[in-house]
């Protein structure tokens, strides 16, 4: 939204967006000074319709740091939830995001920075899992739509306080004991706020079990950052140790079992997915969300390319080709087809392999480290 005072109206009054919205369209239809002039125009009439806003009170006392703090989040969805919530929260009256959202860490190689190119490449790649683009041009898109990470580096900087949001998603996990890594030696303040494992939304009796912290609307994040707690030295400490370990074992994928992160082979999810792929034709999409209903923590980005290596393997027939991939009907090759090869006879790779190959599998593309 544009101009100053118009935005501060809309932030400080109880505003009726369909309304504003009509008003708002003009704008588009008018340039510079008259611009100007209406965009004053509006916040005048917000402030002569619409009552002020009045924001939730704390239930308890925020320290000045916290207040200030930058929040760190995952994810688009959350970090839409999070300004929202800035209207109706004291709690979050000062809210500054930070979006990690193309930060992957639960997926590729760790073994390089992440501002690497590998890093950059392997994390866009799954954005971009159903179109033919190149390393160079993945870059380009990084460079060009991704700024997160130098919103980060700038916060960390000016040694700014930090709130991290995080679940038990692999990815925010992952993020969480990477950041740990990074600000070991911090010496301004680090909060973290964990999303608990079922939440109730407005209006429902019923709770939602909670597989990433973009499942929170405004209303939840704007109480549950009321369980945001200051993480000690020890406790940045033991989650920076985690993700040494990680690093360590160097794996092409990582995932949540039972709590914790552990190193898996890249074809870890294959065998659900493979209960997912139909014997007879079906669109592509709608495997997607029979899969992912089954395996809430998996990537869509992930599972398209899986499906791509099943394939390309020979275990998967397209038996109707499409522009868009998510509309090819696909489905079990037959069993009696010469070119198909045994899914339960895959290969077993040793346990130790990828730390003996220096962390590439040999049914690994060695570009990227991706399917």
């Amino acid at each position: 939204m544009e101009g100053s005072k118009l935005m501060d109206a809309f932030h400080k009054y109880q505003v009726n967006y369909h309304e504003f919205l009509e008003k708002y369209k003009t704008l588009n239809e008018t340039t510079g000074s008259a611009r100007e002039e209406l965009q004053n125009q509006l916040a005048d009439w917000i402030a002569e319709t619409y009552p002020l806003r009045v924001r939730k009170p704390a239930k308890r006392k925020f320290a000045e740091s916290e207040k200030n703090a930058v929040d760190v989040v995952f994810g688009d969805s959350l970090n839409g939830s999070l300004k929202g919530a800035s209207n109706d929260y004291e709690s979050l009256e000062y809210v500054r995001i930070v979006d990690l959202y193309r930060t992957n860490l639960d997926v590729g190689y760790i073994n390089e920075p992440e501002d690497s190119d590998y890093r950059k490449i392997a994390s866009w790649r799954l954005a971009y899992s159903y179109i033919d683009v190149s390393d160079d041009e993945l870059l380009q898109e990084w460079c060009a739509k991704y700024d997160g990470w130098e919103y980060l580096c700038k916060a960390i900087a000016k040694k700014e306080p930090l709130r991290i949001w995080y679940s038990e998603n692999p990815r925010e996990l992952c993020g969480l004991y990477y950041l740990c890594s990074l600000l070991k030696d911090y010496s301004a303040d680090i909060y973290a706020v964990r999303v608990p494992e079922r939440i109730k939304y407005k209006k429902e009796r019923k709770y939602h079990l909670v597989y990433s912290t973009g499942q929170l609307d405004s209303d939840n994040a704007g109480r549950i950052v009321e369980s945001a707690m200051k993480l000690t030295t020890g406790e940045i400490k033991m989650y920076a140790e985690e993700w040494e370990r990680l690093k360590q074992e160097n794996a092409p994928l990582r995932t949540v079992i039972a709590g914790k992160i552990v190193s898996v082979y890249e074809f870890f999810y294959d065998t659900t997915i493979w209960r997912y792929i139909p014997t007879e034709p079906k669109a592509e999409e709608r495997v997607f969300g029979e899969a992912l209903s089954a395996m809430p923590y998996i990537q869509q980005g992930w599972l398209t390319l899986r499906i791509q290596k099943m394939i390309d393997n020979g275990h998967i027939e397209v038996v109707k080709d499409n522009k868009n991939p998510a509309k090819r009907l696909i489905r079990k090759r037959p069993a009696g087809d010469d070119t198909s090869t045994s899914f339960t006879s895959k290969k077993k790779l040793d346990s130790s392999s990828f730390l003996q190959n220096g962390g590439h599998c040999e049914i690994f593309s060695v570009n990227i480290g991706l399917p």
